[in-house]
């Protein structure tokens, strides 16, 4: 029996939802429901010295639109802000040197699609978690038709 999973995907997950990949077959990405603004989407939070900060990517959204369509807003410097963040809180964490560099370049490189973003840093830490179900948006996939 194959085990399938679906969530959507979301800005820096927490560690629960490395775990369904971990119970997973295959893991299902779901970017084709409606984005719903200032959500685990675009947003979580990081635990710092002074209490919980939100971390947000600023995006271009439009009622009614797929989280495959929304785009992240080009004009503003979130990534190196958000990379400075977790640079301060974090750089004591025991796991720092290794995880430091994947993020890096993640927070390095343009984004324009926020399910693009989202999808390459859950599978930057599915892999480096040593997660082998592989990830498939469901906006690859062929349409469902039929009947409920």
């Amino acid at each position: 029996m194959t085990v399938l999973a679906v969530m959507q995907p979301t800005y820096l997950p927490w560690i629960g939802y490395f775990d369904l990949i971990d119970q997973s077959d295959v893991f299902v990405l779901y970017d084709t429901v409606q984005f719903e603004k200032q959500s685990w989407q675009q947003r979580n939070r990081i635990k710092t010295s002074q209490g919980e900060q939100w971390l947000t990517v600023p995006v271009q959204q439009s009622l009614g639109q797929t989280i495959a369509e929304v785009r992240v807003k080009t004009t503003d410097p979130w990534a190196r802000k958000h990379w400075q963040s977790i640079v301060t809180n974090y750089r004591k964490a025991p796991c720092w040197s290794e995880c430091a560099p994947l993020l890096e370049e993640a927070f390095g490189r343009p984004w324009s699609l926020l399910a693009d973003l989202n999808t390459h840093l859950i599978g930057v830490f599915a892999a480096y978690l040593g997660l082998s179900a592989p990830l498939v948006r469901s906006s690859s996939l062929a349409p469902l038709t039929g009947r409920k």
